[in-house]
């Protein structure tokens, strides 16, 4: 914008030469930046090659610049905007021959969008009451209706050819909104894209929510839309003794299936590996084992796979008094410690010669219960207070418990911890609205990313949704893989 105006600047003084050269005169502006490039700063002091040519032409005329605020700049600003008026066909009556040429091109080569808009225009009588509102200068006095949306342009708004325009922008008329709506999102693109190719071209009053509801009603648009972004993390009170709260998954290696079976405050690995896939009798069998071992816990966390969603499995926990929470299919973090304890097995498994029962997993397995973590106690010292002997030379005060005061120090930077992963983790998070039951949702393919599914909501669970597709099945899916599908225009409803 500078070099703009320091361009009309440069053209009006030459223009004017015959008028100006040997006297002093001053030029006004609406633009202030260039009060000092042209008042105070010497050519060298110019950093803008373009502005210190148009300065250095000049240097012979003998002129100040002063600047007017746009408002009061009425003349020149009106000047500088006046349209170009092509209701002339004889060039003898045109005070410019380009406007003949435009006037003649026009008439030549008929736009026949136009017309179409100006043919729906003459049947729209909202249409027709606002261009009646302008022409008699109306507008601002209107109460309510169709013109009463237009107040706030009023003056903005000018009738040209049978079109209502709203500076270059052409007002479409109700009944030709939802056409144009489809020819804006012809190509495709997102909410904000849209909106800038409508700021180009056209206007109506609710333009910008129109073209975001059409967007997100894009059946095309909604299959090829991004996933969700994470949201911020959710995380659970810490319990309050070891083996309160336990995690349980399963996994294969080497054809193999094996339980991990771990403590949510100490992180205190038990594994079990079985030649088929487990049944849920074979399950309760080892969770029984694990009970007597360490104690019945409060809560059991594990996926929803068939063994643990069975009504065997559920009855198991009910007589034991064990409340069970399952995460949602295709959304392992909400089972993470789970899955962190597999990751950890895993690894052992593989570095050991992968036989659970061999002599080194054993080994392993010892020394990785015996390993500080992030609070600098083992997962051996938080469920017994102390380390357990092991192959590794160990200092006899070393495996005596540990005082109260480093048991406290510890919790207290495990909350440290705790609090530093939440706030990393939210950091490039964003909270979901909570969907009601009834909806009808887009469900994301968490494969192929697609959102290639529709069903409704008929339970609700914090994030996670209970739904009913199309052909009957049920199936829980955390909020990030739903998007509410029942979006449509004012004009479409």
């Amino acid at each position: 914008m500078v070099e703009l105006e320091s361009l009309a600047i440069y053209w009006a003084v030459r223009k004017c030469h015959l008028y100006l050269a040997g006297v002093s005169f001053r030029v006004v502006t609406d633009h202030k930046p260039l009060v000092p490039i042209f008042n105070r700063q010497s050519l060298p002091e110019i950093e803008n090659p373009r502005v210190l040519n148009y300065r250095s032409r000049l240097i012979g005329y003998n002129f100040v610049v002063e600047w007017k605020q746009g408002i009061d700049h009425a003349i020149t600003d009106a000047f500088s905007r006046a349209p170009v008026s092509n209701s002339h066909s004889d060039p003898d009556d045109l005070e410019d021959p380009v406007n003949y040429v435009i006037a003649s091109l026009k008439s030549n080569h008929p736009d026949l969008m136009l017309e179409e808009i100006i043919r729906i225009s003459k049947d729209d009588q909202s249409y027709s009451e606002l261009k009646s509102a302008i022409l008699s200068n109306s507008v601002k006095s209107a109460e309510s209706g169709y013109v009463a949306q237009f107040k706030k342009i009023a003056c903005e708004l000018s009738v040209e050819e049978e079109l209502i325009l709203r500076g270059k922008r052409i007002v479409i008329p109700p009944s030709g909104v939802k056409d144009i709506l489809q020819k804006l999102h012809s190509s495709h693109q997102g909410v904000e894209k849209t909106k800038r190719r409508a700021r180009q071209i056209v206007y109506w009053p609710s333009y910008s929510s129109d073209i975001a509801n059409t967007v997100a009603a894009c059946p095309h648009c909604l299959y090829f839309r991004p996933s969700h972004v994470q949201e911020p993390l959710i995380q659970d009170a810490p319990p309050s003794r070891p083996f309160q709260v336990v995690t349980a998954d399963l996994f294969t290696y080497e054809k193999n299936e094996y339980l991990v079976y771990s403590d949510r405050l100490s992180n205190y690995p038990l594994v079990v590996k079985y030649t088929v896939a487990p049944s849920a009798s074979s399950l309760i069998k080892d969770f029984v084992r694990f009970f007597a071992l360490f104690g019945v816990p409060n809560t059991l966390r594990t996926y929803n796979g068939p063994q643990f969603a069975s009504n065997l499995f559920s009855q198991f926990l009910t007589k034991w008094g064990v409340s069970w929470k399952s995460s949602s299919p295709y959304y392992p973090q909400s089972n993470g410690h789970a899955e962190v304890m597999v990751k950890s097995m895993k690894y052992i498994l593989a570095k050991t010669g992968g036989d659970v029962n061999s002599e080194a997993f054993m080994e392993g397995l010892l020394e990785y219960r015996n390993t500080p973590l992030s609070d600098g106690l083992s997962p051996a010292q938080r469920v017994f207070g102390r380390p357990l002997r092991s192959r590794l030379p160990t200092h006899e005060d070393v495996l005596l418990p540990k005082s109260s005061e480093i048991l406290d120090h510890a919790k207290a930077k495990r909350e440290k911890v705790d609090q530093c992963r939440k706030a990393n983790y939210d950091a490039s998070s964003k909270a979901l609205n909570p969907l009601p039951i009834g909806l009808s949702v887009a469900v994301q393919n968490p494969q192929s990313h697609r959102w290639d599914k529709t069903a409704t909501i008929i339970k609700t669970y914090h994030r996670r949704y209970l739904l009913q597709f199309a052909n009957g099945n049920k199936s829980w899916r955390n909020r990030r893989f739903l998007r509410d599908s029942n979006i449509v225009t004012a004009h479409e409803a």
